[in-house]
């Protein structure tokens, strides 16, 4: 990190020919992957000062484009962020004019809410595309396609075995019950395809989050249904294919 901080001050030196006595250097960090423990979104911000005050607050030549900084800052807070004690999701550099610089690290609790309230909003998405991945994984192993052959004899693709499906997750005392429906031409199965537990540790992190540390912005819920287009869903039309609801426990 050291050495990426001091090219950084190289590059501002660089590329700036006005005068300035103080440099800020904001990295806010979102939380990324489907569990929230990789980096995401990093967005940057940079604000000169002289002995006046503030000379510059938006010059394009003061973005910070390095791709290896960013890359070890990502690496960073990936290693820290199940750390209650260590874990940040911002960081400010204050260099001086002499090269001599400042380095805090913070953690934002209402970045942090946001961040899990957008990951939470499009969950949909990611369980509906992995559940689409897992069925045609799980029905190539088991030889359950219909292969189409290229001019070597060499499977080319296969054959999708569903047009359409509707995946049910139920959500109890920890556990996930789940049924798979998937439709071919108007003819519904049942597929009883084994659930990963990586599947099921994501819906349970989803339920914890959702009906609790969210609780002021989600209705309770305990059951989620997806009608899957066998296709990504479209965004503006998400609550023709979602559905969250509270059952009953029995």
């Amino acid at each position: 990190m050291k050495q990426n901080i001091e090219k950084l001050f190289q590059d501002i030196k660089n590329k700036l020919s006005i005068e300035w006595r103080y440099c800020l250097c904001s990295f806010l960090i979102s939380r990324g992957g489907n569990n929230g423990d990789k980096a995401g979104m990093i967005k940057t911000k940079m604000i000169l000062t002289s002995n006046e005050g503030i000379i510059n607050n938006g010059d394009k030549r003061l973005l910070i484009k390095s791709k290896e900084l960013k890359k070890v800052i990502s690496e960073k807070f990936e290693s820290k962020i199940n750390n209650p004690k260590l874990r940040f999701n911002k960081i400010e550099v204050l260099f001086r004019e002499d090269g001599s610089y400042t380095e805090n690290y913070f953690w934002d609790e209402e970045k942090e809410k946001e961040d899990k309230a957008m990951a939470a909003k499009y969950f949909y998405q990611w369980l509906n595309e992995t559940m689409m991945n897992r069925i045609f994984d799980y029905e190539k192993e088991n030889n359950l396609l219909t292969p189409f052959y290229d001019e070597d004899g060499s499977v080319s693709e296969y054959e999708s075995s569903w047009d359409e499906g509707i995946f049910v997750f139920n959500l109890m005392n920890n556990t996930v019950e789940y049924t798979i429906e998937l439709i071919k031409n108007g003819t519904v199965r049942n597929l009883s395809m084994p659930l990963p537990e990586y599947i099921k540790d994501a819906l349970l992190e989803h339920y914890e989050i959702t009906n609790k540390e969210l609780q002021d912005v989600w209705l309770p819920w305990n059951k989620l249904v997806i009608k899957s287009p066998n296709n990504s869903i479209p965004y503006d039309e998400w609550e023709n294919f979602v559905t969250y609801s509270l059952e009953e426990e029995v």
